[in-house]
């Protein structure tokens, strides 16, 4: 391992303080960030510790949560933050110290309590080259930026897609639109709605739909249960036009988390931006969701969305649908776009929320023409797939940084030892 590998005291590299208060009253809104026990809680106007910076969780179940922080911000009294690094590359403290067990520092008490004057004598298999120090954290730091990005992307394409489907399926503009150059009349209800489309039709930067798409589009209104709707789509339930999975939990004898069976998800307590994370699997099936099923959290809260990104096993706080049109895209959305009617079911004054089968498939919805659901699965179903790719990125990032997180820290495996590692993070 070589002299530059040591045993080391904390409080031989960095020096912690207990953060400060600021009563939510005296909280303005600015651009600086609060920072608490689990990362940024808010903004105010005024810094109180210079950036970059590290903090760790001083108490309850966010005690000794590491975050890192590259502005200058505010570090609440629920947290410790580092006011000297002693001349130490912050990065690599900052993967230090997300390598430290603070259970181990429990001041006792009921409510757990970090105390630091118990963290500094705790020894850590680190080194003080700062050169060294500083080609860690860079390395580390480069899968960070790579995930962040990825990140970053898969938001912009899924409000894309959210924005196609709010266009098309919720707000009608290409109805509106068509109406409009008809020379139709615009029910009362929505005229406030047209002339909004109006303006933007007026806009330099328009760009009508092409006319085979608006071809799929009527030029009308009628008046339904639901409200005015396009002529002549239905008004349904989701039970009549979603295939329909409720979960079942099998035996808890048959969870592992040794990969054995299929993957196996109780409720949304895994669910992740678009997938949840394979952390319990089960060898004795009761329901199944296919791959690309849309996951809905149907029990505490009910509404969570995630996409089963393999065959999986779903537990009774799961149901799983799919658009009897077999749309992946149209079915997530559509079953996001239900939000108003699930927090109905959340706020009827149980403890639980939750919906069983025969509420959930009575829930209504209007059914645009199969032709339309699948154009929008044209442009919504391509970015759905890079959202997949990069989530497949982001995983497989987040594994390896995770395998070279200790090693790196503690010498275990140098530098030399993957000399394309920089080149192969920097990589687009």
């Amino acid at each position: 391992m070589g002299s530059k590998w040591e045993y080391i005291p904390l409080g031989e590299l960095i020096t912690l303080q207990r953060g400060h208060d600021l009563p939510s009253q005296h909280r303005i809104d600015g651009p600086v960030p609060i920072m608490g026990s689990s990362g940024i809680t808010g903004f105010h106007n005024i810094a109180k510790a210079i950036g970059p910076g590290v903090i760790v969780g001083r108490s309850g179940d966010s005690m000794g949560v590491v975050s890192f922080i590259e502005k200058d911000y505010w570090p609440l009294n629920t947290c410790l933050y580092i006011t000297d690094f002693k001349g130490n590359d912050i990065t690599y403290i900052y993967y230090l110290l997300k390598l430290v067990n603070f259970d181990n520092f429990n001041s006792g008490s009921a409510q757990k309590s970090l105390n630091r004057n118990a963290v500094y004598p705790h020894k850590v298999l680190a080194t003080k080259d700062r050169e060294l120090q500083k080609k860690i954290g860079a390395i580390l730091s480069s899968f960070e930026e790579r995930i962040i990005n990825s990140n970053k992307i898969n938001q912009t394409l899924e409000q894309m897609s959210q924005t196609l489907f709010k266009s098309w399926f919720v707000d009608f503009d290409p109805v509106i639109d068509n109406a409009l150059d008809a020379g139709n009349s615009i029910p009362e209800a929505m005229q406030s709605r047209a002339e909004l489309r109006q303006k933007v039709r007026n806009s330099a930067d328009f760009k009508p739909l092409p006319a085979d798409i608006r071809a799929l589009f009527p030029a009308e209104f009628e008046e339904t249960e639901l409200g005015w709707t396009p002529k002549s789509w239905k008004v349904s339930g989701l039970g009549k036009e979603f295939n329909i999975t409720m979960g079942q939990s099998p035996s808890g004898s048959t969870y592992n988390e040794h990969e054995i069976g299929l993957p196996f998800f109780q409720g949304k307590t895994d669910f992740g931006f678009r997938f949840p994370s394979k952390r319990i699997y089960c060898t004795e099936p009761k329901r199944l969701a296919k791959k690309f099923d849309t996951l809905l959290s149907v029990r505490a809260p009910v509404g969570v969305t995630n996409l089963a990104s393999t065959e999986c096993i779903i537990g009774r706080g799961l149901a799983a649908l799919r658009h009897k049109s077999g749309n992946i895209a149209f079915t997530y959305y559509s079953v996001r776009n239900l939000s108003d009617y699930f927090s109905i079911f959340n706020g009827e004054g149980t403890v639980f929320g939750s919906i069983n089968q025969k509420d959930l498939k009575q829930l209504p919805l209007i059914c645009p023409s199969t032709k339309l659901i699948n154009k929008f699965e044209e442009f919504s179903g391509k970015w759905e797939r890079m959202i997949s790719v990069h989530c497949n990125e982001i995983e497989s990032l987040s594994n390896l940084r995770d395998t070279l997180l200790p090693k790196l820290i503690s010498g275990e495996l140098s530098l030399e030892d993957l000399p394309d590692i920089i080149k192969q993070t920097e990589a687009a």
